[in-house]
């Protein structure tokens, strides 16, 4: 389960997992695992399931990419920077 941010409520969501892929962002290429989060169905979300995001695959767990349809048509996020990261980020396989 996880607790994300909606319309200034917070819901809480179920997660299908998916499996691993390699991912190259501008950032560089990483192993990440991708998962789908459960989003609440209405204005926004056609399906109950209309997300995936990647995250790294290491203790980090970074959202490296996020990709969505919408209503109106899809929208795609891609993490830019980071810093001061907790664990060392052993899934950055180049840069």
């Amino acid at each position: 389960y996880l607790d994300f941010f909606l319309d200034d409520s917070v819901y809480v969501s179920k997660i299908k997992y998916l499996g691993r892929e390699v991912i190259e962002t501008e950032l560089g290429e990483f192993r990440c695992l991708k998962i789908a989060p459960m989003m609440a169905t209405g204005n926004v979300f056609a399906n109950a399931y209309p997300m995936f995001v990647w995250v790294t695959d290491d203790k980090n767990h970074l959202p490296i990419l996020a990709e969505a349809k919408v209503v109106v048509g899809s929208v795609k996020m891609e993490l830019t920077a980071f810093k001061n990261l907790r664990n060392p980020l052993t899934s950055r396989l180049s840069k």
